[in-house]
């Protein structure tokens, strides 16, 4: 049981895929909130323990690093997530870049 769960835990890093089943919903699980209407709540969190971190970004940076991980990082694996999750996804991802061009309109 250690062994599946230390397994469940390390396919949540970034940059992992997951195999099986059990893999694929703990990562679903871990990234649920992208779905959702709690994405910034939830991402100004992240953003702050970045800054903790040592990794302080500019609101232009930090939208550059958002619409990438969801352009070209994130995805949904179960068919679960995907119909419930992915048309939200969608729109933040439209909201974040909306928010990058009106940031560049102010320049």
């Amino acid at each position: 049981d250690i062994e599946v769960i230390e397994r469940l835990i390390l396919v949540t890093a970034r940059g992992k895929q997951p195999i099986d089943i059990l893999e694929k919903i703990i990562c679903d699980a871990d990234h649920d909130y992208i779905g959702t209407v709690d994405y910034y709540a939830i991402a100004g969190l992240l953003r702050d323990e970045l800054l903790v971190f040592g990794e302080p970004l500019t609101d232009e940076e930090w939208l550059h690093k958002q619409i990438n991980y969801l352009e070209q990082e994130h995805e949904y694996y179960t068919i679960s997530a995907q119909e419930r999750r992915q048309a939200q996804k969608q729109i933040v991802l439209n909201e974040l870049k909306s928010q990058l061009d009106s940031f560049h309109f102010k320049k």
